[in-house]
């Protein structure tokens, strides 16, 4: 069975020239994702200085596909 979703995804390591995938913000839509990277809800006055906070660094939402076997 696959999930498509998304997870948050930092800035590439030049050393290992490959993406920095959080694979425990994966969820359905970008912002779940974000929500669970966040730890924190849309209408919290926080939500948008921390996600900005993390766009600044390099983060980003990346499409992303879950197989679980079954």
């Amino acid at each position: 069975m696959k999930i498509e979703g998304y997870v948050i995804s930092g800035p590439v390591r030049y050393s290992e020239r490959k993406w920095n995938h959080n694979y425990e913000s994966f969820d359905k839509t970008p912002q779940s994702a974000w929500m669970r990277w966040l730890n924190v809800q849309p209408d919290d006055t926080e939500w948008f200085r921390q996600q900005q906070y993390w766009i600044n660094l390099g983060y980003c939402p990346k499409k992303a596909t879950m197989e679980i076997e079954e």
